[in-house]
């Protein structure tokens, strides 16, 4: 383990011992007061370690750090005397000192997280990445409703459910939440060429998510959030032997078209790197544009004999090694002159004969095709020849600004930061067959032939773990009972293997997200909320909870991302650990809270073997839910969840 990931690790449970250290604190100075007498104070559970003395007090650390306790006399019975006999005891004491002391753990912990977020507020906030700020959509399933009714990556969420929309974490919250009623969709479609917006608003079916098909886990569409693709060397340098060598990227650069289309995020560009789509250029009579039209086999065309036996001349004329029904085409009919004569029938991968492409750019009779993929082609042998290469072509923009932004501005800047003027000048030079190489700061890169991962090249000690974890992975899918899960399991699987790359790290640019601490508190206290409401009401599943060993794994991440980000989710925590001690469940300060209050409402003095059973079957059901979130965050650790 390298040595920051240790100190990352270490800081993470000095972190959590700190949380529940000053939680610890806060019963005991104000069971001080209350005369109260306090027999232990630890920090962890199990056998100590290390122990002293002082005050008449054994303060002591043990082995399982992530917890502790305040032992104070007479919450158990002590040498046959009853607790509320006991001297200077817990329950001697009048209930509203009890309340008190229970009340204290809590409130210092909800302090303490404003306080962290006010810290947070004075050193300027938290870099974050764009992506976690922003109204615009990054990626639609092109399958979804929204999608059918014209939404697109570039788009702007405005509204989400009646309530403004603040970005990823409240389609998160959806996600997880998994509802089935209508939602209600507002924002604007972006013609960012025109500089024009058109408000939409629409009431969207949820639908199982397609990439979770073994999870309860419903979408409305939207896979991805936008975010900028830079490529920053210092920060994230290109593998050795990437494809992307060759293309004439520099540090800096930002990819903003690929394959026929706007970039608008990572998730988006590695879609449109492995859809089998060529980018053609494309004379309509006077006119000239850019189609992205579907790729498929010769075996998947419905096509006539006289035909396939064009294409099996185009297929020896241009020396191909594939087979002929392995070669890819376009389902359209051909002239010599690459001029479209008719669309074709195809079967598609649903085993579907299909009439025709009714996609967004279908070419129609008399088309004359110019060039793929920015080559130039003046016959269908040429045509043919080049829909048998995957390229993608890329267009970046240099020279912009790094220097992190407000995220009050970021959706603005991002909006205004593509060149689109430049670039639609770059693209209606494309649609004419030609390729301008650079107009302003634009910069066409050279064509770049992706390659699938399990080929990618690596060193060898990660392709045997890429093979290792493969295999594993196959082995955990022929285990699957149902075969139609089985089925769309190995085919994710396949297709995750078998993905095509590039080979280049991408990084989003940075805002500043630095809000007023009481809206930091608000909004973390609403997501507790939300986040209670949903396990209660069993919206939420419970294995999408993080225990111990999550919220360690969590700390040590943020530690890795800086003192704004570590601090923000120490409050975080805090914030948690105070709300979730104050619920009226035994063993929990809001089950003391919840006897006391009784006690002092009745008059009459609950029984401890009263106490007592409603405390062990409280704790057997929180063991057993602890250890099930404890299972899944290990599941999640190993990559198996």
């Amino acid at each position: 383990m390298p040595f920051y990931h240790l100190l990352y690790f270490i800081l993470a449970v000095l972190g959590l011992g700190l949380l529940i250290f000053i939680h610890e604190l806060g019963h005991y100075l104000v069971a001080k007061k209350c005369g109260m007498r306090i027999q232990v104070f630890s920090i962890g559970f199990g056998k100590p370690f290390y122990s002293w003395k002082r005050g008449g007090v054994k303060w002591q650390l043990c082995y399982f750090l992530l917890g502790g306790y305040v032992k104070i006399a007479g919450m158990q019975k002590e040498n046959n005397i009853p607790p509320h006999k006991v001297k200077d005891g817990f329950y001697g004491k009048k209930p509203a000192a009890r309340i008190a002391v229970a009340f204290a753990g809590p409130l210092v912990n909800i302090v303490f997280a404003f306080v962290l977020f006010s810290i947070i507020f004075l050193i300027g906030g938290r870099i974050k990445p764009f992506r976690d700020h922003t109204q615009i959509i990054g990626q639609l399933d092109l399958k979804s409703e929204l999608y059918e009714k014209g939404i697109r990556a570039g788009d702007q969420i405005t509204s989400f459910d009646g309530k403004p929309y603040g970005g990823i974490k409240d389609m998160q919250y959806m996600m997880l939440e998994s509802p089935s009623t209508p939602i209600n969709v507002r924002g604007d479609q972006i013609d960012y060429f025109q500089d024009e917006r058109r408000p939409f608003n629409y009431n969207v079916t949820p639908y199982p998510d397609p990439r979770f098909f073994d999870r309860e886990i419903n979408t409305i569409g939207i896979f991805a959030p936008s975010s900028y693709l830079i490529y920053n060397a210092d920060k994230a340098p290109m593998p050795k032997d990437s494809p992307m060598q060759s293309s004439g990227i520099q540090s800096g650069d930002r990819i903003i078209w690929a394959n026929g289309q706007l970039m608008f995020s990572n998730a988006q560009f590695v879609r449109v790197i492995n859809e089998p789509f060529a980018t053609l250029s494309v004379k309509r009579g006077s006119n000239y544009q850019l189609m992205r039209t579907p790729l498929m086999t010769i075996r998947q065309l419905r096509t006539t004999s006289n035909f396939k036996g064009e294409l099996d001349d185009w297929h020896y004329s241009s020396k191909m090694k594939s087979t002929l029904n392995d070669a890819s085409f376009i389902p359209y009919q051909m002239s010599a002159s690459a001029t479209v004569e008719k669309s074709i029938p195809y079967i598609d991968d649903s085993s579907v004969q299909q009439q025709m492409w009714l996609g967004e750019d279908a070419l129609q009779p008399g088309d004359r095709i110019l060039a793929v993929n920015g080559t130039p082609i003046n016959s269908s042998i040429q045509l043919f020849a080049q829909l048998q290469k995957r390229q993608a072509q890329m267009i970046v923009q240099r020279g912009d600004s790094l220097d992190a932004i407000n995220w009050k501005l970021a959706d603005q800047s991002f909006e205004k930061s593509i060149d689109a003027q430049n670039l639609d000048q770059m693209l209606k030079a494309l649609a004419r067959g030609q390729r301008l190489e650079s107009v302003a700061n634009l910069h066409f890169l050279s064509p770049v032939e992706p390659v699938p991962r399990k080929d990618f090249p690596v060193p060898e000690s990660q392709k045997k773990r890429m093979d290792h974890e493969s295999k594993l992975q196959e082995e955990q899918i022929a285990q699957i009972d149902n075969e139609q899960e089985k089925e769309e399991a190995m085919r994710l699987h396949l297709a995750y293997t078998n993905r095509l790359m590039v080979g280049i790290p991408l990084l989003d640019h940075a805002v500043i997200y630095n809000p007023a601490p009481w809206t930091l508190f608000s909004e973390t206290f609403l997501d507790i909320g939300r986040t209670l409401i949903g396990l209660f009401s069993g919206s939420l599943s419970p294995k999408w909870v993080s225990g111990p060993v999550g919220i360690v794994q969590m700390l040590h991440r943020s530690w890795g991302l800086g003192l704004g980000e570590a601090l923000f989710w120490l409050a975080v925590i805090s914030l948690n650990l105070g709300i979730l001690n104050l619920l009226p469940i035994p063993p929990f300060d809001g089950g003391h809270i919840v006897f006391s209050a009784i006690e002092a409402g009745s008059g009459k003095r609950i029984s401890q073997k009263a106490m007592d059973r409603i405390a062990i079957a409280f704790l057997i059901l929180i063991a057993g839910f602890a250890f099930y979130i404890t299972f899944h965050d290990v599941l999640r650790l190993v990559g198996l969840a």
